[in-house]
């Protein structure tokens, strides 16, 4: 190491000049060719379509709302944001328990501050799609979840549905029988 007012030999010059030239050829150059700056990548990569990643749910109570998504319904912990004593918490859940896979999350939303409970008189439900209505709204039922609609078809349509409230008060809808996008097209 090289101290103030010291000087390099000249042996140590020349092996921080090619130390230097090999760090510099390592690095991208611009290119002086039009045709390579043409056929280059451009430096900020275009953002993917829009999509919608999740709702976020405010809940008062996290712990027995995470519970009821996963084991009424089967979601996974995606992400968790906190610790049970924090003053603000996250919890991201979906399906495959992937942050990144290609599927909606349901993000739960707690803060300890807030003490009353939420009126969701804007927001109007969350749906999922189910293989088995009945089954699960007897699940619901049996764990002792409020049931608001008792599963019943939609004349004409094949689809059954009902509605339950999840410990938060949130309206959750179960549809069974949704055409796939498939079968849409080749309705007349």
């Amino acid at each position: 190491m090289i101290g103030e007012g010291q000087r390099m030999s000249t042996k140590d010059c020349a092996i921080v000049s090619i130390a230097m030239m090999i760090w510099l050829s390592a690095c991208e150059a611009t290119p002086t060719d039009p045709k390579a700056v043409d056929a280059a990548p451009p430096i900020a990569q275009e953002m993917p379509a829009p999509a919608l990643i999740f709702p976020a749910l405010n809940v008062l109570d996290l712990k027995a709302t995470e519970t009821f998504y996963i084991y009424m319904l089967g979601t996974k912990v995606a992400l968790r944001l906190g610790g049970e004593r924090d003053a603000h918490q996250e919890v991201t859940l979906n399906f495959s328990g992937d942050l990144y896979a290609s599927e909606p999350s349901l993000l739960l939303h707690y803060r300890s501050a807030r003490t009353e409970p939420y009126v969701f008189d804007a927001f109007s439900r969350l749906a999922f799609r189910v293989k088995d209505v009945d089954a699960i709204v007897e699940r619901i039922r049996t764990a002792g979840h409020k049931v608001l609609s008792e599963p019943r078809m939609i004349e004409g349509t094949g689809i059954k549905l009902a509605f339950v409230e999840d410990p938060n008060g949130a309206r959750v809808e179960f549809i069974e029988g949704m055409a796939t996008a498939e079968e849409l097209k080749r309705t007349p």
